[in-house]
C-alpha cells in the first residue's frame, strides 16, 4: 500500500518471534508449482477453487514484462481448471471472492478495480479509484459493497459493486491542514494513519483497522468515529506489529497478534475491551471455521517458516505441522483454512528459482 514499506519489509518479517525448528513434521503438503516468483493463492468460499496470481510486491515499481494473469486450479487435484483471467495491464495487488463465489474482485497498482465473472472468466465491470497503491480489498457480507484500502494516509473506499459509486469514505480527519501536513514530515506520526490490516464486522455497521504503529481501532461506519482497543507503543512505532485482524465467526470479537510483546489478543467488539489469550502465535494466521483452532507461521533462527496448529484455548500445546524452506514476507505470506477445516492453504513465499509454490496441507 505504501511505496516506502518495501525498503524495510524483509527486516520486519525476519524480526518475528523465533522458535526452534520442529524435530519431526506431521504431514507432507501437496505442492502446486506455478511460474510466479511470488504466488498468492485465494481460496473460493466453497473451497473448490484456488485463484493464483503474481503478487505486485515482488516487482517493486516496474511494469509487467509479460501480460499478467490470474490462473485457477481445482483444490481437489491442484490441476488447472478453465481459462485464466487476462487483459489487464498492471500486476494484481489484492483480490477477493464475493461471498457467493460467483465474482472475483481485483485491485491493481495503477488504481484499476476489476470485477470478474468466475464461471465465464469474463470481465464484468471496470472501475478506477483516484488513489493508488491499494492492496487491501474485502466484500461486505451481502456482496453489494467492496471496501478498498488505498493511499497515504490511507482512505477506505466503500464501492457499490453494481454502479461503481463510492458510497462512503472512511479516513482520519484532521482539524487543520497544519495537522495533516505534520504527517508528511513526521513518519512516526504518519504511521498512525497508515493501515496494515482492516476487517468489516458482520452486520456492516462497524469496521476494524490496525495501523503501522500497532494501534487497533473500531470504527463506526455511519459516523466515522473511532475507538482504540489496542494502544500504540510510543517508543516502538512503525513496526507494523499488528498485521492481521480476524473476526470470529459469530462477529462478536476479533483476534490479533502483537509482534512486539509476543502475545495473542482477543477483543470484544461491542465493549471494545481486549484480553490476552496466549503468549504463542504469529502475524500470519487463520482461525478454523468453527473458531476452535488457530494455525500460524513463525520464523525459525535459520530463517525458515514453521507452521503451527493449536486449539485456541490451549495455545501452549501447539503442534508443529510443517517447516517451509523460505521466510515469511510481510503481509504477503498467507495461511487459510478450507471451509471444512480439514486443510490449510499456504502461499506467498518468494520462489527459490523460477517457480513459486502454493502448499496445501491436510491437518
Amino acid at each position: 500500500m505504501f511505496r516506502w514499506i518495501g525498503t524495510f519489509v524483509f527486516l520486519i518479517a525476519l524480526g518475528s518471534t523465533f522458535i526452534n525448528p520442529a524435530q519431526a513434521q506431521t504431514t507432507e503438503p501437496r505442492r502446486l508449482e506455478v511460474n510466479f516468483k511470488l504466488p498468492r493463492a485465494l481460496l473460493s468460499p466453497n473451497g473448490a477453487l484456488l485463484a493464483v496470481y503474481e503478487d505486485a510486491f515482488i516487482n517493486d515499481n516496474k511494469a509487467p514484462a509479460t501480460p499478467p494473469i490470474i490462473a485457477f486450479y481445482a483444490l481437489a487435484d491442484l490441476k488447472p481448471t478453465g481459462a485464466a483471467l487476462s487483459g489487464f495491464t498492471e500486476y494484481v495487488s489484492g483480490a477477493a471472492f464475493s461471498p457467493d463465489g460467483r465474482s472475483l474482485a481485483t485491485i491493481h497498482r495503477n488504481g484499476d478495480v476489476l470485477f470478474w465473472d468466475v464461471s465465464s472468466r469474463k470481465l464484468r465491470q471496470s472501475y478506477y479509484i483516484p488513489t493508488l497503491y491499494g492492496d487491501s480489498i474485502q466484500y461486505s457480507a451481502d456482496g453489494r459493497t467492496l471496501i478498498v484500502g488505498a493511499g497515504d494516509p490511507t482512505n477506505f473506499y466503500f464501492i457499490d459493486v453494481s454502479t461503481g459509486a463510492v458510497t462512503r469514505i472512511l479516513a482520519a480527519r484532521f482539524k487543520t491542514y497544519e495537522a495533516l501536513a505534520g504527517t508528511f514530515t513526521d513518519v512516526f506520526k504518519r504511521g498512525s494513519y497508515q493501515y496494515a490490516a482492516f476487517a468489516l464486522v458482520a452486520g456492516g455497521k462497524q469496521f476494524l483497522t490496525s495501523n503501522a504503529n500497532g494501534g487497533v481501532e473500531v470504527w463506526d461506519i455511519a459516523t466515522g468515529s473511532r475507538t482504540t482497543i489496542h494502544k500504540e507503543q510510543e517508543d516502538k512505532r512503525l513496526n507494523f506489529n499488528v498485521r492481521q485482524l480476524v473476526v470470529t465467526s459469530d462477529g462478536n470479537s476479533v483476534i490479533y497478534y502483537d509482534d512486539i510483546d509476543g502475545k495473542l489478543y482477543q477483543a470484544d467488539i461491542k465493549t471494545k475491551t481486549e484480553k490476552v489469550i496466549g503468549s504463542s502465535g504469529g502475524n500470519t494466521f487463520d482461525l478454523s471455521p468453527d473458531g476452535k483452532r488457530i494455525a500460524w507461521l513463525t520464523v525459525t533462527p535459520d530463517k525458515k517458516s514453521q507452521l503451527r496448529l493449536a486449539a485456541l484455548d490451549t495455545l501452549d500445546n501447539a503442534q508443529d505441522v510443517f517447516l517451509f524452506p523460505r521466510p515469511i514476507i510481510f503481509r504477503r505470506t498467507a495461511v487459510a483454512f478450507t471451509p471444512d477445516g480439514k486443510q490449510l492453504v499456504v502461499s506467498g513465499f518468494l520462489a527459490d528459482g523460477d517457480k513459486g509454490v502454493v502448499y496445501v496441507l491436510t491437518i
